[in-house]
Formats: structure tokens, sequence, C-alpha cells
């Protein structure tokens, strides 16, 4: 139960487990099941769940006998329990990852399948999730369910400045948020674009691209870092030196250390 500031009861002791109120609410537990009340002590959702996590806009993911489904805050069911698997949070922008045997799927907090439940992996959302048809096709999709990029990759990272990289066959390019390819594969590798600008490895030798895939400093150096503050450390044999976004060498590669300009 709970007693207030003087010592008062004000929800009187019968539930086997309570947690803090949470937005005026607080889980409780009855033998094994779950529930939840409002600070006058009234159930809000019965204690009758095996499982209960708040998703979005007091819409709640249910366990009922190994299987997840949704109700609303009136204890209104919106989907039967029917999922293996069901992963909800609130910082998923109202999209929930659910599971039915071995395949991933989304769906909203109204109960539709967003995508169709046919992938291997389902990542959480932040703003789009990356999903995979098998460990060689790899994609992204966005809140609608729609695959902004489709899973044919070997790899897909997250977005990192409206930009993602992508793998196939060995190679590595760039796409965007609406997933249009700004760089067919075809670096070793590609780190991340900042201030416009991304370091980029072909045949052993680093250069920067722009976010139209412009090649805007020469592939010559043998490590070279993403931009900070207007400046890049680059590395020529061993050698450190700095450029600024447009390629020009602000320190020449001459020195065996050189202490960095932002700590």
């Amino acid at each position: 139960g709970f007693i207030d500031k003087s010592g008062k009861v004000v929800i009187k002791p019968k539930y086997d487990g309570v947690l803090h109120f949470l937005k005026a609410l607080s889980k409780v537990k009855l033998g094994r099941k779950l529930g939840y009340i409002d600070k006058t002590g009234k159930e809000i959702i019965k204690p009758k769940y095996d499982n209960l996590n708040p998703f979005v806009d007091g819409v709640y993911a249910v366990k009922v006998s190994k299987k997840w489904g949704l109700i609303d805050n009136a204890g209104k069911e919106i989907i039967k329990p029917k999922y293996d698997d069901l992963r909800a949070s609130s910082y998923g922008g109202g999209v929930a990852v659910v599971r039915l045997g071995n395949k991933y799927g989304y769906i909203d907090k109204t109960g539709k399948e967003i995508t169709e439940i046919k992938y291997i992996f389902a990542g959480d959302f932040e703003d789009f999730a990356k999903v995979a048809l098998s460990d060689k096709e790899w994609g992204i999709v966005d809140r609608t369910g729609k695959e902004i990029v489709e899973p044919k990759y070997n790899y897909v990272s997250s977005f990192f400045n409206d930009m993602a990289t992508v793998e196939l066959n060995g190679k590595v390019g760039v796409v965007d948020t609406s997933g249009k390819v700004i760089v067919e594969p075809k670096y070793d590798e590609v780190k991340n674009f900042i201030e416009g600008i991304a370091p980029v490895k072909l045949n052993g030798k680093w250069g920067y691209i722009d976010k139209n895939g412009k090649e805007v400093v020469k592939f010559k150096y043998t490590n070279a870092d993403s931009i900070l503050e207007g400046l890049a450390e680059v590395r020529i044999d061993g050698y450190v030196g700095y450029i600024d976004k447009n390629g020009k060498e602000i320190i020449k590669p001459k020195y065996s250390y050189v202490d960095n300009f932002f700590s």
C-alpha cells in the first residue's frame, strides 16, 4: 500500500508488490498478476496480466499466457495477445517490434502491422530502424514501415548527421535519410560525416568526400579523422598534421605527435 508524508494510509496494503508512481500511476502485483492503480487506489488496469509495460499515449503492451497484445488505459483490448514477443518503448514514436515464431516486424499503437512479419532482425526505432531479411540482407525502415533502404546490403549503419553507410561485397557506400544512394559502394571504409564531409579510404589511402559524394580532398593520407571544429587530424606514414574542411594543410604531416586542439 501507500502512505502520505504525514504517515496517513492513503491506499490500504493489499498488494504483493508496488512500484513508485510514474505519471500518476503505479504498477502493482497481486499474486503473480500485474496491473496499474492511480493515486486514489483505483485500479485503472486490473491486475490480471503476466506482464505489463507502458507503450505510448495511454497504450500498454500486455502478456497473457506467453502471448503479447495491446490494451488502452481503460483496460480495453486493442489487439488480442497473439505475438510471441512485443518490444514497446516510449521513445519508439508509437512503433513497437513484434515477433511471430522467429520472424519480426512492426506494429503501431492502433495494433496495425505496418510491415510484414518477415525479418530475422528488427531494431528499435529512433527516427529509423535497421532490419534484416538474412545475415547478408540489411536495410532501413521508417516509422511508416516503408523500406527506405532496401534490405540488400551486407551491412548498414545507423544514421549519423542524416547519413548512413552501407556495405556490399566488401565495399562501402553512403545513403541519406530519404534512402537516396549518395555514393555507390566503392570505398574500403567510410567514417562519419561531420561538418559536411567524411573521411573515406580507397586502395589503402584516405581522402574526403562531401554530402554529394564529390571527392573534395585527394587520397594521399595513411589515416584521416572526421572534421571537428573545422579541423581534422591526418597522417602520412606515422607523421601527424591537420587539414581544414577544404583540404588545406594547416599543419603539414611532419610531426611524430601533435596534441589535439580540443582538450
